[in-house]
Order: C-alpha cells, then sequence, then structure tokens
C-alpha cells in the first residue's frame, strides 16, 4: 500500500481512531450508568460495544504512520446523564457513523487509492450499524417496559433468517453469513466469527 501520509485519508484515519477510543470510553462510562440504575443487560451491552470499539480503533491506529498532522475538527463534549439519553446519544452516533462518516470516509480512500482502507471503513460501518440495531432494541425496551428477551428475540430471529455471523473481536456482521477468512476489521481468525445472537 502506498503511504497516506499528507493524503485525506490519513486524516480520516486519525479521526477514525480518535472517535473509536473516545467511543470506547464513553460506552464503558455510559455501562458503568446503566448498572446504577439497575438496566443489568443494558450496562453489558454498552461494555460489549466499548470491547469493540477499542478493537475499531485499534486497526485505524495500526494504519497510522506517526508524525504531526495538522487537523482541525469540531467535537461535542458527550454528556453524561440517565441511561434513555444516554443510548439516544448513541443511536445517534452510530447512526452518523455507519450512513455517513464511514462511507465517505471509504469513498475518499477509493479516490486516493486506498482501495484496502475502504474496505476497512466499510466493514466497520456494518459492525456501528450492528449497534445502533441494538441500542434501538433496548431503548424501545425501556420506554415500553416490555421483557427484553421478547423484543430482542424478533432482532435474533432476523439474523438467524439471514444467517448473519459477527466478529466476537470487533462487532463486524457478515450480512449473508459467508465467515471471511479472516476479518476485515480487525484481522481475526475464523473461529472468532459466531451466529448472530
Amino acid at each position: 500500500m502506498d503511504s497516506i501520509i499528507g493524503s485525506q485519508t490519513e486524516k480520516n484515519a486519525l479521526f477514525t481512531f480518535a472517535g473509536e477510543s473516545m467511543a470506547c470510553v464513553r460506552y464503558e462510562l455510559y455501562g458503568e450508568r446503566a448498572k446504577e440504575e439497575g438496566y443489568l443487560r443494558i450496562a453489558d451491552f454498552f461494555m460489549e460495544a466499548a470491547r469493540q470499539e477499542r478493537q475499531h480503533a485499534r486497526r485505524m491506529y495500526r494504519i497510522l504512520i506517526g508524525g504531526a498532522v495538522a487537523v482541525r475538527w469540531e467535537l461535542r463534549q458527550p454528556e453524561f446523564t440517565e441511561t434513555v439519553s444516554n443510548i439516544t446519544q448513541s443511536i445517534e452516533n452510530e447512526q452518523t457513523e455507519w450512513q455517513t462518516t464511514y462511507p465517505g470516509f471509504a469513498d475518499t480512500a477509493e479516490q486516493e487509492g486506498f482501495p484496502q482502507l475502504a474496505v476497512i471503513w466499510r466493514a466497520i460501518a456494518v459492525a456501528e450499524k450492528y449497534h445502533e440495531k441494538r441500542f434501538r432494541a433496548f431503548l424501545q425496551n425501556v420506554r415500553t417496559g416490555a421483557e427484553l428477551e421478547a423484543f430482542y428475540h424478533t432482532l435474533i430471529d432476523s439474523a438467524r433468517k439471514n444467517a448473519a455471523v459477527r466478529c466476537g473481536s470487533c462487532g463486524y456482521v457478515c450480512e449473508d453469513g459467508i465467515i471471511p477468512a479472516f476479518c476485515p476489521v480487525c484481522g481475526m481468525p475464523p473461529e472468532y466469527f459466531k451466529i448472530l445472537s
């Protein structure tokens, strides 16, 4: 792969590394708050999502060469409030990442001659899409007071019909059920993939 130094792709990789690192810490804090409020399953998922965001950050870190990069970002400070608000913020962030940010970064990478990085960003976007779906399921459960299992089984059944499999390390989802030789996000071998549940 050609050097990304000086490219917009380099800035996008740094942005992704920073954003995914912050998401990891934010989800850990959200998980602690959910646990305090008695939402143990939601707390567990926040911690799972935090581990997956950490893997996304690690993947971007491996791409970065080092040295100074001049960037100007406007970052919104996270709010640590009650769990419903934390889930709502998480849904918005995940949706923006998978619908806009990472597909845009992938397009830029392709235009600049880095197709391998485009594949990585598109794969991360898939993981973020499933984070959003799971957060929406939890939000629905909290708002309606319905049993989590009853609502969540709908999502699980849908995944099983499609035979989707997920990487246990980073959260990437193969929607067609075909397990790759290695995960395109974190590089883990096939044994890390399980039926989406």
